[in-house]
């Protein structure tokens, strides 16, 4: 797949919230400002589809950070156990930083913010299974098998499966699809190209499987709370064209 930087703020690239007719209409005289908000509303509410793609990539973008937040702060996953338990076995083999627990902050409703923090990057649509879905990839990322012994990890710090911080495979590895479609999208999140080469399926052995201490699979409520709130922005901007809630 090949990847390209893309700025999702350009204001050619994407659809504007309002009318420059009725811009030109109001400034001459012929609408109010009334009139105005109204032809605008009913211009995005009727365009909807338009205004879908800039909805992806805002919440493919919050749930790549969402990721990266959890796993800095030693909790990711729905199924991840309790601080003690990871603390305890991290300090087993290398010198880890103790996990903080559940990210708290809001993450802003600005795109170019979003797409800053999430470092992601976005690839053309391809068809499978007769849908087409568009890739977004963290900048990066890297699909090569991991060959660093284990002595290697020994004094580095980072948090619990990410030893190297935010360089560490398990968030610049973090994927997101979403597929285009007639009457929507749907979006795919996981980890996608982290292998060793002495063993190809030791990432999802290791950090994935359901019996694992570090199960990172299933969304948090951190999660959801984030993904909730980029979707009523999205709304606000399709009833007032603002996208502060």
């Amino acid at each position: 797949m090949i990847e390209t930087k893309v700025d999702p703020v350009k204001q050619e690239e994407q659809p504007q919230p309002e009318s420059a007719a009725a811009r030109s209409a109001m400034n001459e005289g012929r609408i109010d400002a009334n009139a105005f908000e109204i032809i605008n509303r009913l211009r995005r509410l009727s365009n909807m589809q338009l205004f879908m793609p800039m909805l992806k990539y805002r919440l493919a973008a919050t749930a790549m950070i969402c990721n990266k937040l959890g796993i800095l702060g030693g909790q990711a996953g729905s199924e991840n156990p309790s601080p003690i338990l990871e603390k305890t076995n991290e300090k087993r083999y290398r010198k880890s930083e103790d996990p903080k627990g559940a990210p708290t902050v809001n993450l802003s409703y600005d795109l170019a913010a979003l797409q800053t923090e999430a470092q992601v990057t976005q690839a053309p649509p391809q068809y499978g299974d007769s849908v087409l879905f568009t890739g977004f990839k963290n900048y990066s990322y890297d699909d090569s098998p991991i060959t660093n012994s284990r002595s290697y990890y020994k004094n580095l710090t980072g948090p619990p499966t990410a030893p190297r911080y935010e360089n560490s495979h398990v968030i610049t590895n973090y994927v997101v699809y979403g597929s285009d479609e007639s009457n929507g999208f749907s979006l795919e999140c996981g980890w996608e190209g982290i292998k060793s080469e002495k063993n190809p399926d030791f990432f999802e052995e290791d950090l994935i499987a359901p019996e694992n201490l570090r199960n990172l699979r299933g969304a948090t409520q951190y999660d959801t709370d984030q993904i909730d709130r980029q979707i009523l922005a999205w709304g606000n901007h399709m009833a007032t064209g603002k996208y502060d809630v």
